[in-house]
């Protein structure tokens, strides 16, 4: 069996890890891995998975995600990868995989290019779309439920914004288990509330920087940021850099953050940029923060949640199905910093519950994000598109 996998971005993120996890899972049951991926760091680390990665400049996505700025004039600013079509057209002509595996939502037009070539087409719908973009979410399901063969969705949040979508799956991101036996943190001298992902509007951490300047004068609760900027230093020296963070369309929030402590002498807030080791990390943190404006939960939840750290989200359209209030976590109104602080304040006043919340959420997703668990389901679509 040979699949194609076609990836969207060239920084790492949780769609790049949960793709790395996912194909190492795979590559024991006997399947060719190709990859197709714009150059950077993730492209690297897919050659550790196997040679056959061919590199482009990028991807145009469509798509209108929960959260971010200015979506349609993002999709905009991506046409300019139009040109990358006809040279990803010509590799998997060249490759002439049983399968193409797009791995986001936001490909779906590259999918009916691919489907009328006479290939068999799957797509991994990482995100939920903001369905106020009413005409894009109607050419959205549309041309998936004519051109794609399946869909995998990562969560229940995922199906529910898509929810006139055929064929589709929920295959929750795989995490790779550690070796090293999980010892769920017991609370010191100071509660330790941690935000891990990249620095983007639609994670929330502009509420993370509120939640520590409402919270500055409480001696008990440090905040840290772990994450970059998708874009790189010199792109933020750019005249370009400098007019998409001045418009708010990418701003410069590493920038932000550093000069955000500086001016409110923020001692209870530390920034510790990207993080590689992220069991490191993890092995003194009482609670993840996420008061995303995606309407999902992201990968550091069940990250964290494995290594027994409870989290506190924030979702607009309530699903259960990862986090679940006062079970494994606690889930907040969308936007609402205020509220935040105030379940910060009652899980550091009461450790058997922020204990108890932190055992279920490491046997919850032992077994949701197990990654031959989600490489199993995977597997099992692939054998059936082909039988």
């Amino acid at each position: 069996m040979r699949i194609l996998y076609i990836h969207h971005n060239s920084h790492t993120g949780g769609a790049s890890n949960s793709l790395k996890y996912l194909l190492e899972s795979l590559k024991s049951k006997n399947i060719e891995i190709h990859i197709i991926s714009p150059g950077g760091k993730v492209f690297n680390n897919f050659l550790n998975i196997t040679n056959k990665v061919y590199e482009i400049k990028g991807i145009p996505l469509f798509q209108a995600t929960c959260g971010t700025n200015f979506p349609l004039i993002r999709s905009l600013i991506s046409l300019r990868h139009l040109s990358q079509y006809k040279i990803i057209t010509d590799i998997v002509k060249k490759v002439n995989p049983d399968i193409v595996h797009l791995n986001e939502i936001g490909q779906f037009f590259l999918a009916k290019r691919l489907k009328k070539l006479g290939f068999k087409v799957v797509l991994h719908s990482r995100v939920a779309i903001n369905r106020s973009y009413k005409i894009l979410t109607y050419f959205t399901e549309k041309i998936i439920n004519k051109y794609i063969d399946y869909v995998f969705a990562i969560d229940g949040s995922v199906v529910k914004s898509i929810y006139n979508v055929k064929n589709i799956k929920i295959v929750y991101n795989p995490i790779k288990p550690s070796t090293k036996k999980i010892k769920i943190p017991k609370k010191k001298n100071k509660i330790k509330c941690l935000f891990l992902a990249n620095l983007l509007k639609q994670k929330g951490v502009i509420n993370i920087i509120k939640s520590a300047i409402r919270l500055k004068n409480n001696k008990n609760i440090v905040f840290y940021i772990a994450g970059s900027n998708v874009r790189s230093n010199s792109f933020y020296n750019s005249f370009l850099g400098h007019f998409l963070d001045f418009t708010g369309i990418y701003p410069d929030y590493q920038k932000l953050i550093i000069n955000t402590i500086k001016q409110n002498n923020l001692t209870n807030l530390k920034f510790l940029g990207q993080v590689e080791n992220i069991e490191y990390i993890f092995k003194d943190i009482h609670i993840l923060l996420l008061p995303t404006l995606m309407n999902e939960p992201s990968r550091s939840v069940f990250e964290a949640g494995y290594h027994g750290i409870p989290s506190i989200i924030s979702l607009k359209d309530v699903v259960e199905d990862v986090v679940e209030h006062n079970y494994n976590g606690i889930i907040i109104k969308e936007n609402d910093f205020k509220n935040m602080c105030e379940s910060i304040l009652y899980l550091s006043q009461n450790e058997n519950l922020r204990l108890k919340l932190g055992n279920n959420s490491s046997k919850r997703f032992n077994k949701l994000n197990n990654h031959k668990r989600s490489a199993r389901l995977v597997y099992s679509v692939y054998k059936k598109l082909l039988n």
